[in-house]
């Protein structure tokens, strides 16, 4: 029985020996810093269910729109629905014109 004991703690303290004398090898490294441009931003990371499995998508920099272009986009959308409106306007002459 002392020879079981004996041997175990001689186990037990090479496998001590052997964590304390080698520390972990895993390296985490973070990277820190400002934005690519100020035009970026920062999308989050995604996980969502396609339908047959899980799906993660890892986060990311996008650049966002400006502000002049989505005014531009904006005037564009307005011109374009003043365009749609008179065409609308000239049909309902035409139409209500020759009856």
């Amino acid at each position: 029985m002392s020879k079981i004991i004996s041997s175990l703690l001689l186990a037990l303290t090479f496998v001590g020996g052997l964590a304390v004398a080698r520390p972990a090898q895993a390296q985490v490294s973070i990277r820190i810093g400002p934005p690519p441009s100020r035009h970026h931003v920062w999308v989050p990371e995604r996980r969502y269910w396609n339908g047959h499995r899980h799906v993660y998508v890892p986060g990311r920099w996008e650049r966002r729109q400006a502000r002049r272009e989505a005014w531009r986009e904006a005037r564009r959308e307005a011109r374009r629905e003043a365009r749609r409106a008179e065409r609308r306007a000239q049909h309902r002459a035409r139409w209500y014109g020759e009856r």
